[in-house]
C-alpha cells in the first residue's frame, strides 16, 4: 500500500511544482505524511479485520464461504489514489498549455508538447494500473487468470524502473550533476598527485653534496706576508 501513497505524494510534488512553481514543492513533512500515515492506517485495519473475520489461508486471499471481501480495504483506496492523480494529471496539462500559449508558441507546438509530457507522466502517476484494476470473476480460466497476474505483475514491477531510466539515468540535469561531480574528483585526485610529488629541498642531490663541502676561508684564518 506504501507504493500506492507515495505515488500519491509525488503526483502532489510535482503537481505543486507545476502549477504553483513561484512556491517551490512544499514542505518535505507533508509528503512523508501523505506517503506512510495513509498506508499505516489503511494496512493495520486490514490485519485487524482480517484476523477478526476471516483468518483463512494465512490471509492469502477471502474466504469463499463468507461474503466479506475484505480485499476492497486496499482497493478502495488505490481506486481513489488513481483518480486523484488522474485529476492532477490532467490538471497539469491544462496549465502547461495555458503556459505554453502565453510566450507564443503555436498550437500544434504546445499540444504536442503537452502530449508528450503527459505520456512521460503517465507511469509516474500510475494511470497504467487503471488496466488491472478489475479482478477477474473465480469463474475465470486459469490461464486468463495467469495471463492477468503476469500483466498486474509486469505493470508493478517495471514502473520503478521506468520511472529511475526515465527521471534519473536520461535527464539532463541528473548527467549534468554527475559529470560535474566527476569533474570535482578528478580535480581533487589530481591535486592530490601534485602535492604528493612536490619539490622537497630535503632530496636535492645537489644540495646534499653542497652541505658537505668544508667551508670557505675567512679572513680570521688567512695570513699575509709582506716583503721584506
Amino acid at each position: 500500500m506504501a507504493v500506492w501513497t507515495w505515488m500519491l505524494a509525488e503526483s502532489l510534488y510535482l503537481h505543486r511544482l507545476i502549477v504553483a512553481a513561484f512556491r517551490g514543492g512544499g514542505k518535505t513533512w507533508v509528503y512523508l505524511l501523505v506517503g506512510w500515515v495513509p498506508a499505516l492506517v489503511v494496512s493495520v485495519s486490514w490485519a485487524a479485520t482480517k484476523a477478526t473475520l476471516q483468518d483463512f489461508q494465512c490471509w492469502l486471499g477471502d474466504d469463499p464461504s463468507t461474503s466479506h471481501q475484505l480485499h476492497l480495504i486496499f482497493d478502495i483506496p488505490k481506486l481513489l489514489i488513481l483518480i486523484v492523480n488522474t485529476v492532477l494529471l490532467a490538471n497539469m496539462t491544462r496549465v502547461l498549455m495555458t503556459k505554453l500559449r502565453g510566450v507564443n508558441t503555436d498550437h500544434a507546438t504546445a499540444t504536442r508538447i503537452a502530449v508528450k509530457a503527459t505520456f512521460f507522466l503517465l507511469p509516474m502517476f500510475g494511470l497504467q494500473f487503471f488496466l488491472t484494476l478489475y479482478l477477474p470473476p473465480a469463474s475465470t480460466s486459469c490461464s486468463s487468470v495467469q495471463v492477468y497476474f503476469a500483466v498486474a505483475t509486469g505493470l508493478d514491477g517495471l514502473q520503478g524502473l521506468y520511472v529511475s531510466i526515465v527521471y534519473c539515468y536520461i535527464n539532463k540535469e541528473v548527467r549534468l550533476q554527475v559529470r560535474r561531480s566527476l569533474y570535482r574528483m578528478k580535480g581533487r585526485i589530481y591535486t592530490h598527485d601534485r602535492s604528493s610529488t612536490a619539490y622537497d629541498p630535503r632530496t636535492d642531490v645537489s644540495l646534499l653534496s653542497t652541505s658537505h663541502a668544508p667551508p670557505p676561508p675567512t679572513a680570521a684564518h688567512t695570513t699575509t706576508t709582506t716583503p721584506t
